[in-house]
């Protein structure tokens, strides 16, 4: 907790700001690099991206910790610190203490500041963060183990069994499988006299050994134990705690845990038991009235859960209703010599069995015995987390202990509510509430379709504004009007795999099936064909895709073509095209903020088809987390904001018809809610599984009833499943899966091997799952994935990754479908580093396959991050090495040309190849740098580096490494102008080069070498005059990028087409030539040869006489070299801005163009133009004296 100077609780408005908080306080001082912060908070997200929101919540902190404290968070240069010079921690408190040569009594003291587990509770989306913040956490138990350890040894040793007992009720609190202390706790005991206490703290030990599922109690342990068991009589209660669990899950639940500590007045030990006794028996009577379970209670000391086994909105007030029982109990025996003090605390805790057998751990348990301890007598103290859950009729004051905790004044006119059991309602059995305008909309897509008028919309809304309950709606009308209806589901574990809402529908309509055997790709095939013939010449590219074709050796060397992939882009639009009004189509994409870069390409080709069809296409998306695809102005945009208040009531009303509640109710929770509609759904089901709320506000003696705020979602969901016996185990199990999940899937995953259909079937009448549609085997999807989220939140972290590695292999057993890319985030969940890295890698295998580039980089970065979390460095740098350069050719297949973004990646790869002397790889190395001097136009060193590499070739050298070390020489030579050297080397590329060879070139080099080999040696030929061969040259070359899918080698052959058409001057063949590249370049966004072509278009019309020429190879230009990291290729840009300045009477800014030129070829040694540019110089020279 942070409190300000005047004790009140520091709130942050975003997780992130706090978790940034956290972490730089943790560091103790420390000023943390800006990049690590970035990576830390926000893993997943690109680095520009990642700083930004770095930045944005920097500010957010500083604003949070306002004026007089925003110094706090200091920044320098690119790190960022905390300067905590007038600022307490308990945390730096209690390590200094664990770092000094502390006195014993420092080492219990400070056992005090360790409030429990670090940063307990609090999650983020990143999994740096919880490695991080699971390494503290452990670092910091262990410790505080540490301390008391020596602490209690030293008090043992003293006989100081006051301390002794203060310091091992700590070690139990931290650990409470902490054999020494029980045992010294026990023994202490006894040194007092205190028999009966010393026998119920050895039956807490073993029932927490037994509820921690421990092994066997150590030896001096069980010799306590059997001493007991020979001296006297099992101390009462004790075998109802020792008894056998129940199978019921250990689970993560937020709970309220209220701690009562009894002093007495009475000498007389009679009268002790008896009121103690007494006490007991009263205060476990309010516990189960107010519907929580009691934990434990021994010598008048009682502790009590609510929230567990069953929870409501009322959980935490129910606490505090018990604890004024409590109190009234006590102040009601007359003459009684009988105090209590009181704490509750509000947190997240570990619990495991039922209302008779419970166990609760957590630091929520130790922060409630505190607020007893240091409560006043006959008083309640409450921590901050419980404060914010209480409602408005439980006053609260300040304490005066400096905590931050809060002492309960009152309860004004409390009464409890009756409870009146209501049946729970069907999902969707209702009328919509509140969407009537954006029903309208949508219904008007669906006339304009069937009226030929084709059209798309995205649906927009925050999670639970009801974005699927609209589809619904508008599902059944258009299937009343006889739609063909096609649903695209997106995945959050599926955002770099390439089509996958395209593979996962087809997998649904029964286009692929591995049953098929020999005749898939006929299957496959023949269900294309059977939609457009055009559709049918992808069957090769969704085989791959879908993962049919593993093992399928011929079909994955076999590359798919460019008109595969152009084909597979255009099933959206194919869909939309085929519709007519007697059988219109309607496309829905739900999720589609999850969609992968393909399917957004794919999307943009359905958008750019849709005017004039008889189709609808409806795309559902959160709010902020549209595509850009859909940003298009053809698109439709139909928000749905939050709820007014009349519709949100209509709503709440409507979903629980049977609960009678109150206006005042009513109005808190439609204030609470925010207009969300899952929100008040959730609030009216949890109303209805426990009955009536209503409260007669005349007996409260309050303005308005306080109900649980919307913050509290995830518990709120949970209430309902409380209510299903039996559900929560199997739906743990579920949850792993994510938001749907197969019948086969679960069976695998569950401990029993079945499933209990019938516990299914209640789970779907409750509204939490429902069965998938479209389905060709048992599936399952969660209604909301808040459910899910809620349900996977109450696994206790131990169980995770057992769990998640058993969802890897159950999906890895589903032969049907292609799971790699989530079976690597399973295993990388479960910290099993080494199959996550290999399942990434494998995705982006799969995706490199398929040109596409985006979600190879993407799985190639994550194989390399979990890689280097490995434990097991066996063949570790070779796999690093092989990971970086795929990266760095992705790179280059992404770009187009080798940017600046590759740069670390190579590096990398150049040390990691040295340092294993693995000659083949530095060649790979080698070529990334001298890629990224090549763009730079740096070429003396371009020539340094192949030279190196040459004279590295061994006599076992690959043909293929011969190769691109021949080809690096020659380029280098072409662009230097020692043509000679040039032709000789790139005629060497040309004998060493055979088709074969392309797939390991593109995965080691990201290109066809073939193809811009020929197209580099038809520059050299034309530049050395010799027509017929560079015409042959570019033939050969445009053939290769015909029979190739990458659409960057088809805009290259075709840029050096055009350049080598210009320097022959072939014009007319320049232009089309450079026509095709220019529309190629634009549609996949190669920034680098649009301005090339471009420049070139602009050379032609100034060669036809156009005066706009100039401006346009200018602009051409400047575009070129605005390229990131680009400067290759002035030359013949610079000669032809002269020459078209020279037509236009500019002699002196031509010779300024080309003195700028002479300056840049000086340095740069790109000199193939040298012999143009002097015949241009004495051409404006001539000009300019004739002129004068």
């Amino acid at each position: 907790m942070v409190t300000r100077a005047d004790g009140e609780a520091m709130r942050f408005p975003t997780r992130k700001s706090e978790a940034l908080f956290a972490y730089l306080l943790e560091r103790q001082g420390e000023d943390v690099s800006r990049e690590v912060l970035a990576e830390l908070l926000w893993p997943y997200s690109a680095p520009e991206q990642s700083r930004a929101s770095l930045r944005q919540e920097v500010s957010v902190l500083r604003k949070t910790l306002g004026p007089e404290h925003e110094t706090l968070i200091a920044s320098q240069a690119d790190k960022i610190g905390f300067n905590a010079e007038h600022a307490q921690i308990d945390l730096w408190r209690f390590r200094k203490i664990s770092q000094d040569n502390a006195a014993p009594k420092h080492l219990t003291d400070a056992l005090e500041l360790y409030a429990g587990p670090f940063l307990e509770g609090f999650r983020i989306r990143s999994q740096p963060w919880s490695d991080w913040v699971t390494k503290t956490r452990n670092a910091e138990e262990a410790s505080a183990l540490q301390m008391g350890s020596r602490a209690l040894d030293h008090w043992t040793a003293e006989g100081h069994d006051a301390n002794v007992i203060k310091t091992a009720q700590h070690l139990c609190r931290i650990d409470p499988t902490h054999q020494p202390a029980h045992r010294a706790l026990v023994q202490a005991y006894i040194n007092q006299g205190n028999d009966p206490l010393a026998k119920r703290q050895m039956a807490q030990c073993i029932q927490d050994l037994k509820s921690h599922s421990n092994p066997e109690p150590a030896a001096e342990t069980l010799a306590l134990l059997q001493a007991f068991d020979e001296g006297s009589q099992r101390p009462k209660g004790s075998a109802a705690r020792t008894a056998p669990r129940t199978s019921t899950a250990k689970q993560r639940r937020h709970v309220a845990v209220l701690s009562v500590w009894t002093n007495s007045h009475t000498d007389d030990p009679e009268d002790f038991e008896e009121e103690i006794t007494g006490f007991a028996q009263r205060a476990a009577q309010v516990i189960s009235r107010h519907g929580g379970s009691q934990i434990f209670h021994q010598s008048g000391r009682v502790l009590a859960c609510f929230g567990y086994p069953s929870m409501d909105q009322k959980t935490a007030d129910r606490a505090v209703y018990a604890a004024f029982d409590m109190l009234k109990a006590v102040n009601g025996d007359a003459g009684a010599a009988f105090q209590c003090q009181i704490g509750i605390s509000h947190g997240l805790a570990l619990v495991f069995g039922d209302a008779d057998q419970l166990s609760v751990s957590g630091a929520v348990v130790g922060n409630a015995e505190r607020l007893a301890h240091a409560a006043s007598q006959n008083s309640v103290f409450v921590d901050a987390a419980m404060a914010g859950t209480l409602s408005k009729h439980i006053v609260l004051t300040e304490t005066q202990d400096g905590s931050g905790a809060k002492q309960v004044a009152s309860i004004q006119s409390w009464t409890p509510a009756t409870a009146t059991a209501i049946k729970a309602q069907e999902p969707y059995t209702r009328e919509m509430v509140g969407r009537d305008a954006q029903f309208a909309q949508a219904l008007d897509l669906l006339e304009q379709a069937k009226s030929g008028k084709g059209n798309a919309a995205a649906i927009i809304g925050d999670a639970g504004a009801g974005k699927s309950r609209l589809i619904s709606e508008i599902y059944k009308i258009a299937r009343a009007r006889d739609f063909d209806i096609k649903l695209f589901q997106g995945n959050p574990h599926l955002q770099k795999s390439a089509l996958a809402p395209v593979i996962d529908q087809m997998f649904r309509d029964g286009m692929i099936d591995r049953t098929a055997g020999a005749s898939l790709r006929q299957t496959i095939t023949n269900s294309l064909t059977a939609l457009s013939p055009e559709l049918g010449q992808a069957a090769h590219y969704f085989e791959l895709l879908s993962g049919a074709a593993e093992g399928d050796r011929e079909a994955v060397s076999h590359p798919v073509s460019k008109q595969e992939k152009h084909a597979a882009l255009r099933y959206f639009a194919t869909q939309a095209q085929i519709a007519t009004p007697d059988r219109p189509a309607l496309l829905i994409f739900e999720d589609a903020h999850w969609f992968d870069p393909t399917t957004c390409e794919a999307i943009s080709c359905l958008i750019n088809a849709i005017s004039g069809t008889s189709s609808c296409s409806l795309f559902v998306v959160r709010t902020g987390q549209a595509p850009e695809v859909l940003d298009r102005d053809q698109v439709r945009h139909i928000e749905l904001p939050p709820l007014d208040p009349n519709s949100a009531k209509t709503l709440l009303r409507s979903q629980s018809p049977g609960t009678p509640i109150s206006d005042a109710a009513l109005a808190n929770i439609i204030e609470r809610s925010e207009g969300n509609p899952l929100v008040i759904e959730e609030f009216a089901k949890a109303l209805e599984t426990r009955g009536t709320i209503s409260v007669s506000l005349s007996k409260l003696g309050v303005d308005e009833e306080f109900v649980a705020a919307p913050d509290r979602i995830l518990p709120l969901l949970l209430s309902r499943i409380d209510k299903v016996p039996g559900a929560i185990k199997t739906l743990q199990n579920a949850s792993v899966f994510g938001h749907q999940f197969s019948l086969d899937q679960l069976a695998q995953v569950l401990a029993t091997g079945a499933v209990p259909e019938p516990l299914l079937e209640d789970l779907e009448r409750a509204g939490i799952i429902r069965t998938s549609e479209h389905e060709a085997r048992a599936s399952y999807t969660f209604k909301h994935a808040l459910i899910s989220e809620a349900i996977y939140s109450t696994i206790p972290l131990r169980d995770l990754p057992v769990l998640h590695i058993a969802a890897a292999r159950a999906l890895l057993s589903d032969e049907n479908r292609a799971h790699d890319a989530e079976v690597a985030r399973h295993f990388r969940v479960a910290s099993a580093f080494d199959d996550a890295a290999h399942y990434f890698e494998r995705s982006g295998d799969k995706a490199v396959r398929v040109a596409a580039h985006s979600e190879a980089i993407s799985e190639y970065t994550a194989a390399l991050k979990v890689l280097g979390r490995s434990a097991n460095p066996q063949g570790q740098a070779q796999k690093e090495l092989s990971l970086n350069r795929k990266i760095a050719a992705q790179i280059i297949g992404l770009r187009g040309i080798p940017t600046a973004e590759a740069i670390p990646y190579y590096k990398a790869a150049q040390d990691l190849s040295h340092a294993l002397c693995n000659h083949e790889e530095v060649v790979n190395a080698g070529w990334g740098l001298w890629s990224i001097h090549l763009m730079a136009a740096e070429l003396d060193e371009c020539l340094k580096v192949a030279n190196a590499l040459r004279l590295g070739l061994g006599n076992d050298a690959s043909k293929t490494a011969r190769l691109i070390v021949t080809y690096m020489l020659g380029v280098t030579h072409a662009y230097r102008g020692t043509l000679p050297e040039a032709t000789f080397h790139l005629e060497g590329v040309a004998e060493l080069y055979y088709e074969g060879m392309n797939e390991e070139l593109y995965s080691r080099f990201g290109m066809n070498i073939g193809l811009t080999s020929d197209s580099f040696l038809a520059w050299v030929y034309a530049l050395k005059g010799d027509e017929q061969l560079a015409d042959a040259a570019t033939a050969s070359a445009l053939t290769k990028a015909r029979q190739d899918s990458n659409g960057l080698n088809t805009v290259f052959a075709h840029v050096f087409a055009a350049t080598k058409c210009l320097f022959l001057g072939q014009v007319e063949a320049a232009g089309n030539h450079a026509h095709i590249a220019l529309k190629g370049a634009e549609e996949m966004q190669f920034k680098q040869w649009i301005a090339q072509a471009k420049m070139q278009l602009a050379r032609i019309a100034d060669l036809r006489g156009d005066a706009g020429a100039l401006a346009a190879l200018q602009r051409g230009l400047a575009d070129h070299l605005a390229t990131d990291n680009m400067v290759l290729a002035r030359p013949y840009a610079q000669v032809w801005i002269a020459e078209a300045m020279i037509r236009q009477n500019r002699f002196g800014d031509a010779l300024d163009v080309l003195d700028d030129l002479q300056t840049f070829t000086e340095k740069s040694k790109e000199q193939y133009l040298e012999v143009w540019a002097k015949e241009v110089r004495t051409l404006a020279l001539e000009m300019l004296a004739r002129d004068r």
